[in-house]
């Protein structure tokens, strides 16, 4: 993740196989993977907050969420 403002550059690590799908809003990130699992992340501290197991062991492919709800897809 690429901070304008500062110019630094974090890597955010957990996944066990590529990220398919992506989403961010303001603070929040929630990575998609082929793995099965979605996680959401804390792009500030650069630490994962949740590890979800969705659609192991297809892997998910889209997602959208709100500020109530996540949806993803296989």
């Amino acid at each position: 993740v690429w901070d304008r403002e500062t110019r630094e550059c974090r890597i955010l690590q957990g996944h066990e196989q590529y990220i398919y799908c992506l989403q961010f809003s303001g603070k929040r990130l929630i990575s998609g993977s082929g793995d099965g699992r979605f996680k959401i992340w804390d792009l500030e501290a650069g630490t994962c907050l949740r590890t979800v197991e969705a659609h192991i062991p297809n892997g998910v492919l889209c997602l959208q969420f709100d500020q109530e709800h996540i949806a993803t897809g296989c």
